[in-house]
C-alpha cells in the first residue's frame, strides 16, 4: 500500500486541480489579509476582526470538489482496473485515496492560513499559541469530514461529474440543515416586549407591543416584561438530538474554529470566563451555555464521524463490482 500511496500522492501533487486549488487557497487567505488591513489598520486589537469574511466556510466547497477530480480520474481513465489487475487490493486503493485526499486537504488549509500568518502577526500575537492551534485543528477536522464524505462518493461512481455534483449538493444540504438547526436552537426561552401604560382623559390604558413603534403619550411609562417564546425548543431530548446532529455536520466545527480567531478567544482563561457568563444567562438563553460547553467536545464527534465514514466507504467499495 505504501507504493500506491506514494504514486497517488506524486500524481495528485502535479495535477491541475491541485495546483488551481492551491492558488485559490492562497488567494482566499490573501483576501482575508487585505480585508483586515483595509478595515482595521491602526485599530486596537479589541476593535479589529480577522476572518470576518468567513472564508474558511466557503473553502469547504473547494475541498469537496477535489476528491471527485482527483480520485474520479482513476475511474474515468480506467487506471483503477489496471491497479487491481497488477495486485493492488481494494482496501489498499481506498485507504491510499483517502489518505492522499486528506493530505491535500491539510495542505490546502495551511496555504489559506499562510498569508495571515505572514501579514497579520500582530493580531495573532494577542493569542496564546495553543488557542490558534485549536482553531486550526477545528477547521481542519471539518474539512477532513468533508474530504471523507467526498472520497466515499467518488469511489462509488464511474462518472466524475456525478461525484462532484453529489458532493457539492450534499454540502449545500448541510449548509441549510446547519442553519436551520442553529436558528432553532438559538431561540430564546422568552420574548421581550413592553407593557405600555398611559393615561388619556384620566383613564388608564395598557397595550402590549413587540415590533411596532410606540406612540408617545404624556405621562406614559414603559415596563419591560417577558413572554414565553413559542418557537423555543423546550424538550431536552429534542435539543440533545438536534445538537448531536449539528455536531456531526462539518460546518459547526469549521464555524467554531473561525469564531475563535474572529471573536478573539485568546486563552483558556477567557474561555472559562465565557463559561461563567453563559451560565448566568442559561435560563433565558440556554444556547450560549450549550455552545460554550460543547466547544471542545465537537472534535470528538468529527473524529468519530470520519472513522465511521471510512469503515462505511471501505465496506461499500469492497463490494462494488469494478468493470
Amino acid at each position: 500500500m505504501a507504493n500506491i500511496f506514494k504514486t497517488t500522492l506524486k500524481n495528485n501533487f502535479i495535477s491541475i486541480p491541485f495546483i488551481i486549488a492551491a492558488f485559490a487557497a492562497l488567494f482566499a487567505g490573501g483576501f482575508d489579509v487585505v480585508f483586515y488591513i483595509v478595515d482595521y489598520d491602526g485599530y486596537p486589537f479589541s476593535d479589529s476582526r480577522l476572518m470576518e469574511s468567513h472564508m474558511p466556510t466557503y473553502l469547504a466547497f473547494l475541498i469537496a470538489a477535489l476528491p471527485p477530480l482527483l480520485t474520479g480520474r482513476e475511474f474515468v481513465g480506467g487506471t483503477i482496473r489496471n491497479k487491481l489487475i497488477t495486485g493492488t487490493t481494494k482496501t489498499g486503493f481506498f485507504i491510499s485515496q483517502l489518505l492522499v485526499n486528506s493530505a491535500i486537504t491539510v495542505i490546502i488549509a495551511m496555504l489559506y492560513f499562510l498569508p495571515t500568518f505572514i501579514f497579520c502577526t500582530k493580531y495573532y500575537d494577542h493569542f496564546q499559541p495553543y488557542m490558534v492551534f485549536y482553531a486550526i485543528v477545528f477547521i481542519l477536522l471539518g474539512y477532513l469530514v468533508i474530504t471523507a464524505i467526498s472520497t466515499v462518493i467518488s469511489v462509488m461512481s464511474d462518472r466524475m461529474i456525478v461525484s462532484m455534483v453529489a458532493s457539492l449538493l450534499l454540502l449545500f444540504i448541510f449548509v441549510f440543515v446547519d442553519s436551520w438547526l442553529g436558528n432553532s436552537l438559538s431561540q430564546p426561552k422568552y420574548q421581550e416586549g413592553f407593557d405600555q401604560v398611559y393615561y388619556e382623559g384620566g383613564i388608564e390604558f395598557e397595550s402590549n407591543e413587540y415590533d411596532e413603534e410606540y406612540q408617545e403619550y404624556q405621562g406614559s411609562q414603559d415596563e419591560k416584561y417577558k413572554d414565553y417564546n413559542p418557537y423555543y425548543v423546550k424538550s431536552k431530548a429534542q435539543r440533545a438530538f438536534m445538537q448531536t446532529a449539528r455536531h456531526l455536520i462539518p460546518f459547526e466545527i469549521i464555524g467554531n474554529g473561525t469564531a475563535m480567531i474572529e471573536e478573539q478567544l485568546v486563552s483558556m482563561d477567557m474561555y472559562r470566563q465565557s463559561k461563567k457568563e453563559a451560565a448566568k444567562h442559561a435560563d433565558d438563553y440556554p444556547v450560549f451555555q450549550e455552545r460554550v460547553e460543547s466547544l471542545f467536545w465537537v472534535p470528538v464527534y468529527s473524529i468519530s464521524f470520519i472513522a465511521v465514514l471510512t469503515a462505511l466507504g471501505l465496506f461499500l467499495f469492497k463490494r462494488r463490482n469494478i468493470k
